[in-house]
């Protein structure tokens, strides 16, 4: 079992964001930008995914995939996106509080 999975994860959350965040990272690399992954530290710690850099530009990304409403849901929507007020361990304050990304890719 992968120790990046969530207790409550029991519909392939983790699958899919690494899906959302392998299909970002080709998009961006094909748009011409260099694309280097964060570290598991930064990952966790600073929620984001990977620095993207091109000409003078560099940007933190976290990349997030589509989300079900409810756990209850069996399928993903692109309507609404949860926002993460706190993260799942504690004292974390979760991406939109402190993360350090300079961008969100939905």
């Amino acid at each position: 079992m992968d120790d990046r999975r969530n207790k409550y994860d029991t519909k392939g959350c983790l699958e899919a964001g690494d899906s959302a965040e392998t299909a970002f990272r080709s998009i961006a690399e094909n748009r011409g930008w260099l694309v280097e992954s964060a570290t598991v530290d930064s990952n966790m710690n600073e929620h984001w995914d990977y620095l993207i850099r091109r000409n003078d530009k560099t940007y933190k990304v976290e990349v997030k995939a589509m989300k079900r409403i409810s756990r209850q849901d069996a399928d993903v929507q692109d309507t609404w996106h949860w926002i993460e007020l706190h993260g799942v361990r504690a004292k974390d304050p979760g991406w939109l509080y402190g993360g350090k990304a300079d961008l969100l890719a939905f």
